[in-house]
């Protein structure tokens, strides 16, 4: 795992960085996040010789974390992040 990092930081955050338009910051931590999930969920298992290039595997797996990275910033905007309480009269 730590030669596919030392290998695949620099690319993942580049993609992110100039693909996506994410400032510095976001894009490291982006980054980082993409990592995180390979090894939380151990996402590397699902990888197959058979099912074509590992770094289209990377970047669907990348789509993902910046999908669900996406869903909950846009959720924190519409008050995700605060406790709701009922309606009443």
């Amino acid at each position: 795992m730590e030669q596919l990092c030392r290998i695949y930081w620099y690319p993942i955050y580049a993609f992110i960085r100039r693909t996506r338009g994410y400032r510095y910051h976001d894009a490291q931590d982006l980054t980082q996040a993409f990592f995180v999930h390979l090894l939380t969920h151990e996402t590397l298992t699902r990888a197959r010789h058979e099912r074509g290039r590992f770094r289209n595997f990377l970047l669907a797996v990348l789509g993902k974390v910046l999908a669900n990275a996406k869903d909950a910033r846009e959720a924190l905007k519409r008050g995700g992040a605060g406790r709701s309480s009922p309606w009443t009269r």
